[in-house]
C-alpha cells in the first residue's frame, strides 16, 4: 500500500457515538417549521408473523421459502384496516403527512416542529453536536396521545439533522470534480483474487455468473458521488453498477457530506457482482431512525417492479440505546421484509465485541445486526503466516488462511460480535453449541482489513477527490450481499425466470443447518485464529464451530450455489 494513501476504517455508525457529539450546555427551542418524522405502531400479530417467518425460513418445513406479499402480510397479520384509517385520519387532522405502511403494521410519516409540539404537548429541542452540525429531538420520552385509537401501541420519532453542512461548506453539497493521480500500487488485484478462490466465487464467475437479474438495496446516510465511483473505476479497471438515488426522509444538506460509507458500499457491492439489474441506495436521516428506511423497502416489495432481493445495511445502532417502541416496530418491518424473501444483511459494526464504543467500552452489539431477521457478517484479515495481515507482500498469503479481523493493538478497530443486549436465542442458533440463551452475532464474516481491500475513490464538498484505504465490515456486509446475488442468478439459471422469483429470504436456518451437519458443513470456511476483544471484555475468541469473533467463519459461495438450487 503507498504510503501516500491516506488511512482509515469506515466506522458503522453507533447511537452512543451520535449521543456523544452533543454538546448543547441548554436548551434552545427548535425552528417551528423544521420537519420532523414520526412512527405509530398499530395493533397488530407480531410474535405470528415472526412464526411464519420462521416457518417460511426453515428447510424441508412445509412452508420452505413460501414467500408472501405484503398483502397476505397485512391481511394476516397487520392491523385492522378501519383501525388504521382511523388513526391516519386523526393523525392528518394535526398535520401529520404519511401513510399506513404496506404491511399493515405501521404508519410513517412527518409533522413540522410546531404541529409535533401541539398534537404531543411536548417541546421539541435543537441539540448542538461538537463537530458543529445541529439536529434536534423532543425533550422528554414521546407517549401516544390520547386522541389516537388505543390501538396504537407505540410511537417514536421527532429527531432529525438540521444541517450537516459547516459554516465552511457550500450551500450545494455538489461533490469536487478534481481528480488525483490514480495509486501506483494497491492490494486491491491480489487479494481480489486470493478473496476470489478463498470464497468460491471464483467458478461462479466463470460460469459467467455477475448478479444479472438481481436488484440489492443499500442503506446510506451520507450523498453519493458519481465521481467517486467513475474515478475507482477508470484508476483501478473494475466496473461497477447501475446506481438510483432514493432520498427516505433526509435532505442533501440533512446527510454526512463525504461520500466514504456509500462509495465503500457500491464498491464492496460491485467488486462481488458487477452485473446487478440496479443497485438502489437508500438514504435517511442518520438522527431518525431506521424505522423509516425499512418501512418504505417494505412498500418497495408491494410493487414487482421497485422491489428489492437483497439489502444490506453498514449503517447500525448501539444496541443497549435502542427504544423499546423503535425496536418493535424495527422488527416488525424486518419481518416483514423477511416474509417477502428480502435477505437483509447487516454490518456487525467495527468496535469488536463492545459495539457502543466509543461510548462505552463495555460488551455490547449493534443493531439491526443483533437482529434474528438479519444476516449479521463479522470481519477477517487474510494471513500469510497464521498472524496478522502481511500487506506488504500478499502473494505469499496462503489460500484459505484468515484471522479474526482486529487492528489491536494501536488502533481500536475489530470486527463485531457477542451475544444480543435486546433478543434472546431463535431456534436456529441451537446447532451452535453455545451455552448462550441470547441472539448470537455475528453469522458469518468476510475480509474486512483495509490493508487487504486496497483505496477507494473519496470526494467531499469543496475539496478535491483522494484515494483513501477504508474498509471494516462496512465493506465485509455489501460484499457478502454481492456474493448471494451470484447464488440468486445461478438458481435462475436455466429456469427461464428472474432471479428475483427464487429469493433467499431470511437465510439464517438454511446456513446454520448446512453449516453444522456433516455432509454440508463444507459450505463454511471455518476462522479459528484471533478475537475481537479490544477492551477486556472475555468476549470473543476464535474456535473451531461457531464462535462469536467470526460466526461460522466465511462462505463458500460456489458450494452454498450448489446447496440452494
Amino acid at each position: 500500500m503507498l504510503t501516500s494513501l491516506k488511512v482509515k476504517l469506515a466506522l458503522s455508525l453507533s447511537s452512543a457515538a451520535l449521543v456523544a457529539t452533543a454538546c448543547s450546555a441548554e436548551s434552545t427551542p427548535a425552528p417551528t417549521e423544521a420537519e420532523a418524522w414520526f412512527a405509530f405502531g398499530l395493533a397488530r400479530d407480531q410474535p405470528g408473523l415472526v412464526d411464519r417467518v420462521l416457518g417460511i425460513a426453515v428447510p424441508n418445513a412445509d412452508q420452505y421459502q413460501q414467500y408472501l406479499s405484503t398483502d397476505q402480510i397485512a391481511t394476516d397479520f397487520g392491523a385492522d384496516p378501519g383501525i388504521a384509517s382511523q388513526a391516519l385520519e386523526t393523525l392528518v387532522a394535526a398535520g401529520f403527512s404519511g401513510q399506513v405502511d404496506a404491511s399493515g403494521g405501521v404508519v410513517v410519516g412527518s409533522f413540522s416542529v410546531a404541529e409535533a409540539q401541539a398534537f404531543f404537548g411536548v417541546e421539541i429541542q435543537v441539540i448542538t453536536n461538537s463537530d458543529g452540525t445541529t439536529s434536534i429531538a423532543p425533550a422528554e420520552t414521546l407517549t401516544v396521545p390520547d386522541a389516537l385509537p388505543e390501538q396504537v401501541t407505540e410511537v417514536f420519532g421527532g429527531r432529525a439533522t438540521l444541517s450537516n453542512l459547516t459554516a465552511a461548506s457550500s450551500d450545494s453539497p455538489s461533490m469536487s470534480a478534481a481528480s488525483p493521480d490514480c495509486p501506483e500500487d494497491t492490494p486491491a488485484a491480489r487479494t481480489r483474487k486470493e478473496i476470489n478462490d478463498l470464497y468460491g466465487l471464483k467458478s461462479l464467475y466463470a460460469a459467467g455468473l455477475s448478479g444479472k437479474g438481481v436488484r440489492v438495496g443499500l442503506l446510506e446516510i451520507d450523498v453519493y458521488s458519481e465521481d467517486a465511483i467513475d474515478l475507482y473505476t477508470r484508476c483501478l479497471g473494475y466496473p461497477m453498477p447501475d446506481i438510483a438515488v432514493t432520498s427516505v426522509n433526509a435532505t442533501a444538506e440533512q446527510l454526512t457530506q463525504t461520500n466514504t460509507e456509500s462509495s465503500l458500499d457500491i464498491v464492496s457491492l460491485g467488486l462481488a457482482a458487477p452485473g446487478l439489474s440496479e443497485a438502489d441506495l437508500i438514504q435517511f436521516d442518520q438522527n431518525s431512525s431506521l424505522i423509516f428506511p425499512f418501512a418504505h423497502v417494505v412498500n418497495q416489495q408491494a410493487d414487482t417492479k421497485t422491489s428489492l432481493d437483497l439489502i444490506s445495511t453498514s449503517v447500525a445502532f448501539c444496541a443497549a440505546e435502542m427504544d423499546p417502541s423503535e425496536l418493535l416496530m424495527t422488527e416488525w418491518l424486518l419481518a416483514a421484509a423477511a416474509a417477502t424473501g428480502l435477505t437483509v444483511v447487516a454490518s456487525s459494526g467495527d468496535s469488536g465485541s463492545s459495539g457502543c464504543y466509543p461510548g462505552s467500552e463495555s460488551a455490547g452489539v449493534q443493531y439491526p445486526s443483533e437482529s434474528a431477521f438479519a444476516l449479521s457478517v463479522g470481519g477477517t484479515q487474510l494471513t500469510a503466516d497464521g498472524g496478522q495481515s502481511q500487506a506488504s507482500d500478499r502473494s505469499t498469503a496462503s489460500t484459505g488462511s484468515q484471522a479474526v479481523w482486529s487492528e489491536a493493538p494501536g488502533q481500536n478497530f475489530a470486527g463485531g460480535g457477542g451475544p444480543s443486549t435486546n433478543f434472546g436465542r431463535p431456534p436456529y442458533q441451537d446447532a451452535t453449541g453455545l451455552d448462550q440463551s441470547m441472539r448470537q452475532t455475528p453469522d458469518i464474516a468476510f475480509v474486512a482489513s483495509p490493508s487487504d481491500l486496497g483505496p477507494i475513490a473519496v470526494c467531499s464538498p469543496n475539496s478535491a477527490c483522494e484515494f483513501e484505504s477504508v474498509a471494516g465490515t462496512s465493506a465485509a456486509a455489501p460484499a457478502v450481499a454481492g456474493a448471494l446475488a451470484l447464488v440468486l442468478e445461478k438458481r435462475a439459471d436455466g429456469t427461464g425466470e428472474q432471479a428475483s422469483t427464487s429469493r433467499l429470504g431470511l437465510l439464517n436456518p438454511w446456513l446454520y443447518t448446512a453449516a453444522s451437519t456433516a455432509k454440508t458443513a463444507d459450505v463454511a470456511i471455518d476462522v479459528v485464529q484471533g478475537n475481537n476483544d479490544l477492551f477486556g471484555t472475555g468476549c470473543c475468541v476464535a474456535q473451531q464451530g461457531y464462535d462469536m469473533a467470526s460466526g461460522w467463519g466465511s462462505v463458500d459461495f460456489t458450494v452454498m450455489a450448489r446447496l440452494q438450487r
